[in-house]
C-alpha cells in the first residue's frame, strides 16, 4: 500500500486492544453490564456510548467490535491499562479475568479447539436442551445471563434461549468449562450426548498425544532430557540436591540427615573405609539385605535375589546374562559400613564402586564416568530367607533386568524404631513370588496405584511388601514420621488382616501394628504416637478426620478398593485428600488400592466398563494401575481358579398350599386399608397400584413407596399409624413368602411367629387396628401349623442342594464348604434345615452375618472354627464375599443368590484350595441363571477395561484420571451447595422429631448434638417420658468411652428410635433419623432422611456431653 501522508496515525496503545487482541476479544469478552459500567467509571467510554452498546442488535461479536473502536478514539495513554482493570473489576467473570492476564503477558489463553469443534459439531442434538433448566449448573455464566435465559423461556423465545446459551458457552475462558457443561448435560437429562462429547474429546486428546509422539523434535527433546539427567547435573535433577558431587565423592561426607532418614549418633558412628585388604571384609557385621532406591524406584532387587538358588551366581552386562564368576574372579571391591538407614546417590561421582553386603551377598557398580554411561555389571550371590510356615516356596526368579541396577544409587544400613535413634536388627523384607514384585513394582516407585489380582493370589503379602519399602526407602517424611494405615471394610477384617500383617512385617522390634475398630479419633491419635501400622475400619478413619489432617499419614492402604464410590467410607476420605491436593497440600499419604475386580457399573458394552474403571482409578488418585501382565504363567500355577458348575435351575412346588395362605392373609391386609373409613388412606391405597405378585422385590418396593409417600397425603396421626402398622404387617408376610420359596414353610412360619410375638410385645399401646391384623392371623393360625409340617409340601431347591453337598462330600470327604444366601433370616432357616436333615447334620454348620445379627466376636469365632474344621460348611450372607480369608475351602454354593458383578468374582475367589468349584442352584422364575450369565460376561469386560487403562501412556492415564476428577469435584461442589442452601434456608428453623409410625412429637431439632462426629444424642431432659427403655439384646461398644446398652422405644407405639448410649459413667439416648418423620414447624413441610448427613440442619457438634444432659434416673442399667 502506498504511503499516505494524511492518513491518521494509529496510536501504539490502541494497536493492542484493535489489532494485536483484536479477534481474542472479539471471540471471548463477556461484554456485560457490569464491564460497560467499569469502563464508563474509568472513561474509556460515555453512558450514551454503553447505552448504543447495549442496544446494539448486531450481535454480541459486532458490539464487541463497536467497543474496540470507541476505546481506540479516547485519548488517554493509559487506556490498555484502564481497559484491564475494567476486565479485572467486571464482576465475578473468569474470562474477563484471564482476557486482562493475557494483555498483560501474564498467560495465554487455553486452547479449547476441540471442544468447540465438538459442541458445534453436536449443535443439531443440542437442540433438544432446556437452557434455562441448564443455566443452573452452568457457573461461567452470570447470574444476570441466567435471569435472561429464564425470561426469555417464560416468554416462549426458547430457541433464542438456547442459542445464546451455546453461544456464551463458546465465549468463555474459565478453566473446566467443557466438565461443567457435559455435567450440566447430565443433570438435566442428557447423559447421552455428554457421553458423546467426552468420549470425542478424549479421541481427539488421544490423536494429538500421538501427533506429538511422533513429532522428531519432540523426541529429540526427550532424548536431550534423558542425557541431561544422566549426566547427573544438580541443577537440572533435583534428586541430587544436598548431595556430594563433582568428579569423586567421600564416604565420609555423607551424614544420615542429609537424605532425610535418621541421622547417625556419633556415639555409635563407625569408621567408614574406602578399601579393604581381606576379601571377607565385605562379610563383616551387615544383615543380608539390599534394595535400589532412585526416583525412578525401581522394584526391590532384594526380593527377587532372594528367590535364587542359593549357589546363583550371575554377571548381568548390558541387561544380558552373562557367564557365571566364581568367587576367586570377583574383582576388588571397597567396603561402606553403615549402621543408620538412608539412601545415598551419587550420580556424578567417577570410579565409585559401592559394596553393600551380608552374608554371602555382594553387588558390584562399576565405573560411572561422568558425562556418559559406561557399560555396568553387578555381582549377586544370595541366600533365600526362610518363608513363613504353611507358605508355598517361590520358583527361581529370573535375574532382575538391568534397569532394576541404577548405576551409584544404593539403599543402605539397618532400620531404626520410630521412637527412638537406636540401630535394630535389620527388618526382614518379605519374600514374593515374580508376580507378586511385578504387582509391587510401581507402588515401590512411589507411585499411587491400584492393584488388580485374583483372589488368592497373595494381595496382602504384597501390600506387606510395599509397606515394608515405605519405612526403608527415601521419603520427604523422616521415618520416626511415617504411619501407614491399611483400610478394611468390614470389623471381622481388622483381625485377620492384623495377624497377617504382624506375620510379614519383620522385625516386631520396628513394625508395631496395631489393629482398632469401634474406637473415637481420640485413640486412633494416639495410637499413631506409638504405632506405624495400623489396621482399622474405613468408618473409622471417615469419623476421625474431621480431627486428624491426612497428611499425619505418610501411606493408606485400601482393602477392596472396588468399593470406592458414591457414598462409601472409602470415597468420603478420598474426596478429602483430593480437594486436600487440589488445594495445594503436596504433604499427602501414598495411596495404594487393592481388589480382585474392580467392577463394571452393570456395564451392557465395553465402553461403560471402560469408564467405570476410569472412575475408580481417577476415586482413588491412581497414576497407574498394576496388574501383572509379564508372569501370567506363574500366577495361574499358583492360583487355584474354581470351576464354575453351569447354574441348575429347578421348579417351584407344583403345590403351595402355604403360600396360597398367606397370600389371602395378605389380602385380608390389604382390603382393610382399601375399605378403611379414612379417605385418605383410601386415596393412597388407590394412587400406589398393588403389586399382582406377592412375594417379590417388586412387592416389597410397593411397600417401601407407600410407607415413604403417606406423609404427603394422610395428616391426621390416627390414619398415618393405621397406614404404617398394615404396611408392615404386609412386608413381614413379603419376607414370609421369599423364605418359604427357598427354604421350608416350618421356617416361613417361624418368621411370621416371630413378627406377632413382637407385635404382642406391645399389646398395652394397641389401637383398634393393632386388634383387627391380630385376629387376621389368629384366624388362620391352625391351618398354618398343619400346613407347615406336611411332608408332601418339601421344597425342591432343598432336595437338589441336599443331592450336590452328598455327591461332593462323597467324592471328597474332607471337603469345606460356603454355602451363600441373601438375607440373615435365610441363613437361620437353611442352618436349622441342615441340622435337621439326618444326612447332613456331619456338617455341624456354622452361621455368620452381619453386624445388625452378630457382634465381631461372633463373627471371628465362627470364621475360627470354620479353619480349624470343626464347622465343615459355613451359611453365609455376602459378608464372607471380601476378603475373608479360608485357605480350606474347596466349595462354594449360591442358593438362589446372583451378586454384583464384582461379587461374583469375591465369591468365586473364596474356593482357595486345589480343584475348586463354584455352584449355582436356583429357581427357574428367578431369572438367577441369566442374571448369572450377565455377570460372567462382565467378569470378561472388567478385565478387559483394566488391561486398556494399562496399556494406555502415561499422559493420557493422566488426562484420563485428571478429567474424571475435574468432573467429580464439580458434581460434589454443586451437591455440597445444595447442601448448604437448604441448611442455610433452614437457618433458625426448627423441626420436629415426630415417630416414624404414630407420629407423635418426641423432641426438636435444636435439642441434638453430635458427639465425636457420629453420635447423635437428644440433649432434652424433658425426652425421656417421651420413650421407653428395654436391655439391649446385642451390647457393643463403639469406642474407647462409648458403649450401647439399651434400645429407646416410642413411649404410645413402642416404635423403635435408637439405642441407650453409655458415655464414661452417664447416660444418652441416641437416635436414628431414619425412624423419624421432620417437620418444618412454620412451614408445616414434613420429610424423612436415612441418614444424617443429609437431614435439612446442622447439628450442634459436642467435643464433650454435659452429665445435665444424661439419663439420670437409670440405676437398672
Amino acid at each position: 500500500m502506498a504511503y499516505n501522508p494524511h492518513r491518521k496515525r494509529r496510536d501504539p496503545e490502541s494497536s493492542l486492544l484493535t489489532v494485536v487482541f483484536r479477534d481474542t476479544l472479539i471471540n471471548y469478552l463477556n461484554l456485560d453490564v457490569d464491564l460497560l459500567a467499569q469502563l464508563v467509571k474509568l472513561e474509556l467510554i460515555t453512558v450514551d456510548q454503553a447505552e448504543t452498546i447495549t442496544k446494539n442488535l448486531s450481535g454480541i461479536k459486532l458490539s464487541v467490535h463497536l467497543l474496540l473502536k470507541m476505546i481506540e478514539e479516547v485519548q488517554n495513554p493509559d487506556k490498555v491499562s484502564l481497559f484491564m482493570k475494567a476486565l479485572r473489576k467486571s464482576g465475578e467473570d473468569t474470562t474477563n479475568a484471564l482476557l486482562a492476564d493475557f494483555i498483560a503477558g501474564v498467560n495465554s489463553p487455553q486452547d479449547f479447539d476441540i471442544e468447540h469443534k465438538l459442541i458445534t459439531e453436536f449443535y443439531p442434538q443440542l437442540q433438544d436442551i432446556d437452557p434455562a433448566e441448564m443455566a443452573i449448573y452452568l457457573t461461567y455464566i452470570s447470574p444476570d445471563e441466567k435471569h435472561s435465559l429464564i425470561c426469555k423461556r417464560e416468554v416462549g423465545e426458547i430457541s433464542q434461549a438456547r442459542t445464546t446459551l451455546l453461544l456464551l458457552t463458546l465465549r468463555t475462558l474459565e478453566p473446566g468449562w467443557f466438565e461443567v457443561f457435559l455435567c450440566a448435560l447430565e443433570n438435566t437429562n442428557h447423559g447421552s450426548i455428554a457421553e458423546k462429547l467426552r468420549s470425542g474429546r478424549q479421541r481427539a486428546l488421544m490423536s494429538r498425544s500421538k501427533q506429538k509422539e511422533n513429532n522428531p523434535y519432540s523426541v529429540i527433546s526427550r532424548s536431550l532430557e534423558s542425557l541431561a539427567l544422566l549426566d547427573g547435573d544438580p541443577m537440572e535433577d533435583d534428586t541430587t540436591q544436598g548431595q556430594p558431587t563433582g568428579d569423586s565423592f567421600s564416604m565420609e561426607e555423607i551424614d544420615g540427615s542429609a537424605w532425610g532418614g535418621y541421622k547417625e549418633p556419633s556415639s555409635t558412628r563407625l569408621h567408614r573405609t574406602t578399601s579393604f585388604d581381606s576379601p571377607d571384609a565385605s562379610r563383616r557385621g551387615f544383615q543380608q539385605r539390599s534394595r535400589s532406591s532412585s526416583m525412578k524406584r525401581p522394584h526391590p532387587m532384594h526380593s527377587r535375589k532372594l528367590s535364587c538358588s542359593p549357589k546363583r551366581i550371575g554377571i548381568v552386562e548390558q541387561g544380558s546374562l552373562k557367564r557365571k564368576r566364581s568367587p576367586s574372579e570377583e574383582r576388588p571391591l571397597q567396603v561402606v559400613h553403615h549402621h543408620y538407614h538412608n539412601t545415598v546417590n551419587a550420580p556424578n561421582s567417577t570410579n565409585s564402586t559401592i559394596v553393600f553386603g551380608g552374608d554371602n551377598n555382594a553387588i558390584n557398580i562399576l565405573k560411572e564416568d561422568k558425562g556418559h554411561v559406561s557399560k555396568k555389571a553387578f555381582t549377586c550371590r544370595t541366600q533365600p530367607e526362610p518363608r513363613l510356615d504353611g507358605e508355598d516356596q517361590p520358583d527361581h526368579a529370573a535375574m532382575p533386568p538391568e534397569d532394576d541396577i541404577q548405576a551409584g544409587t544404593m539403599a543402605t544400613g539397618d532400620s531404626f524404631t520410630p521412637q527412638e535413634d537406636k540401630t535394630t536388627s535389620a527388618a526382614q523384607r518379605p519374600v514374593l513370588f515374580d508376580d507378586q514384585l511385578e504387582l509391587a513394582e510401581d507402588a515401590v516407585r512411589g507411585k499411587n496405584t491400584v492393584l488388580v489380582a485374583p483372589t488368592g493370589s497373595g494381595k496382602t503379602h504384597v501390600a506387606a511388601y510395599i509397606i515394608h519399602d515405605h519405612f526403608i526407602s527415601q521419603r520427604p517424611k523422616p521415618i520416626r514420621d511415617r504411619c501407614a494405615l491399611f483400610l478394611v471394610t468390614t470389623v471381622n477384617l481388622v483381625d485377620q488382616q492384623k495377624n497377617k500383617l504382624r506375620e510379614l512385617l519383620l522385625p516386631m522390634d520396628f513394625f508395631s501394628v496395631i489393629g482398632l475398630f469401634g474406637a473415637s479419633e481420640s485413640t486412633l491419635q494416639k495410637e499413631m504416637t506409638s504405632k506405624n501400622v495400623i489396621v482399622l475400619t474405613a468408618q473409622l478413619l471417615e469419623n476421625a478426620l474431621d480431627y486428624i489432617p491426612l497428611d499425619q499419614f505418610s501411606l493408606l492402604v485400601f482393602d477392596e478398593c472396588h468399593l470406592c464410590q458414591k457414598d462409601h467410607a472409602y470415597n468420603t476420605i478420598m474426596a478429602r485428600y483430593l480437594n486436600e491436593k487440589q488445594s495445594g497440600n503436596t504433604n499427602l499419604p501414598q495411596i495404594i488400592g487393592m481388589t480382585a475386580s474392580l467392577g463394571t457399573g452393570k456395564a451392557g458394552h465395553q465402553h461403560q466398563a471402560d469408564q467405570h474403571t476410569i472412575q475408580i482409578c481417577a476415586n482413588m488418585d491412581a497414576q497407574s494401575i498394576s496388574m501383572v501382565t509379564r508372569h501370567t504363567e506363574q500366577l495361574k500355577n499358583r492360583v487355584n481358579i474354581p470351576k464354575e458348575v453351569e447354574p441348575m435351575q429347578v421348579n417351584c412346588r407344583q403345590v403351595n398350599p402355604f403360600a396360597d395362605k398367606i397370600k389371602e392373609i395378605m389380602k385380608e391386609v390389604e382390603d382393610l386399608l382399601l375399605e378403611s373409613p379414612s379417605s385418605a388412606i383410601r386415596r393412597h391405597m388407590r394412587n400406589e397400584k398393588i403389586p399382582g405378585e406377592k412375594g417379590s422385590q417388586a412387592y416389597r418396593q410397593w411397600c417401601d413407596r407407600m410407607k415413604r409417600n403417606a406423609q404427603k397425603i394422610i395428616t391426621q396421626d390416627t390414619d398415618y399409624r393405621i397406614l404404617q402398622t398394615c404396611i408392615r404387617h404386609l412386608m413381614g408376610y413379603n419376607s414370609a413368602l421369599l423364605i418359604n420359596k427357598q427354604v421350608r414353610s416350618k421356617d416361613a412360619y417361624k418368621y411370621i411367629d416371630q413378627m406377632i410375638d413382637t407385635m404382642k410385645d406391645r399389646i398395652g399401646s394397641f389401637v383398634e387396628n393393632d386388634f383387627k391384623l391380630l385376629k387376621i392371623f389368629s384366624d388362620e393360625q391352625r391351618a398354618l401349623e398343619r400346613i407347615k409340617d406336611d411332608r408332601n409340601n418339601e421344597n425342591p431347591l432343598l432336595e437338589k442342594l441336599c443331592e450336590i453337598i452328598l455327591e461332593e462330600y462323597q467324592n471328597r470327604p474332607k471337603s469345606r464348604a460356603i454355602l451363600f444366601v441373601k438375607t440373615i433370616d435365610t441363613t437361620h432357616a437353611l442352618q436349622d434345615w441342615i441340622l435337621d436333615t439326618p444326612e447332613l447334620e456331619f456338617l455341624n454348620p456354622g452361621r455368620i452375618a452381619g453386624s445388625r445379627d452378630m457382634n465381631s466376636n461372633q463373627q471371628n469365632k465362627v470364621i475360627e472354627d470354620f479353619r480349624r474344621g470343626d464347622h465343615h460348611m459355613l451359611v453365609a450372607t455376602n459378608l464372607l464375599e471380601q476378603g475373608t480369608d479360608v485357605p480350606a475351602c474347596n466349595l462354594v454354593i449360591r442358593l438362589d443368590y446372583v451378586p454384583s458383578d464384582f461379587g461374583h468374582v469375591q465369591i468365586k475367589g473364596r474356593t482357595r484350595a486345589k480343584d475348586g468349584r463354584s455352584y449355582l442352584i436356583s429357581l427357574i422364575d428367578s431369572n438367577a441363571a441369566d442374571r448369572d450369565g450377565a455377570n460372567r460376561q462382565r467378569e470378561a469386560m472388567m478385565t478387559q477395561a483394566a488391561l486398556n487403562l494399562k496399556a494406555s501412556s502415561d499422559v493420557a492415564f493422566r488426562e484420563q484420571m485428571e478429567s474424571q476428577q475435574e468432573r467429580d469435584r464439580i458434581n460434589r461442589e454443586v451437591r455440597q451447595q445444595q447442601k448448604r442452601d437448604i441448611v442455610e434456608s433452614n437457618a433458625g428453623k426448627r423441626f420436629s422429631f415426630r415417630c416414624g409410625i404414630c407420629l407423635k412429637h418426641a423432641f426438636f431439632s435444636d435439642e441434638i448434638g453430635v458427639y465425636r462426629g457420629s453420635l447423635y444424642v437428644v440433649l432434652d431432659t424433658q425426652f425421656p417420658p417421651q420413650m421407653r427403655m428395654k436391655p439391649h439384646p446385642k451390647p457393643k461398644k463403639l469406642g474407647q468411652d462409648s458403649t450401647i446398652i439399651g434400645k429407646i422405644y416410642c413411649e404410645k407405639c413402642e416404635h423403635d428410635w435408637g439405642s441407650l448410649t453409655r458415655v464414661k459413667t452417664s447416660y444418652y439416648p441416641s437416635i436414628r433419623i431414619a425412624q423419624f418423620s421432620l417437620v418444618n414447624v412454620v412451614t408445616n413441610e414434613d420429610g424423612t432422611y436415612k441418614r444424617w448427613k443429609n437431614s435439612p440442619f446442622d447439628a450442634e457438634k459436642l467435643e464433650d456431653l454435659s452429665q445435665a444432659t444424661a439419663v439420670q434416673f437409670l440405676v437398672t442399667f
